[in-house]
């Protein structure tokens, strides 16, 4: 379809998960203008071209975590 809603993307633990190639081939199969949120215990590898922002959960707190809007 050629909507142009660009999707939300929720990906559970892809670093983690996937080995570089295909890491890497998940990466470049998600449009520019889809928004990711993602989990994972890894912060994501250079293979993708995407500023990220880190949050991370600590005693059932939610906050910003160093790093943000690194690649």
């Amino acid at each position: 379809s050629n909507s142009k809603i660009a999707p939300v993307i929720l990906a559970d633990d892809i670093v983690g998960e996937l080995d570089a190639s295909r890491r890497h081939g998940f990466w470049q199969a998600i449009g520019p203008s889809s928004q990711v949120i993602a989990t994972g215990t890894e912060r994501p590898t250079r293979d993708n071209p995407r500023q990220w922002w880190y949050w991370e959960m600590k005693s059932g707190l939610l906050s910003q975590a160093e790093g943000q809007g690194e690649e």
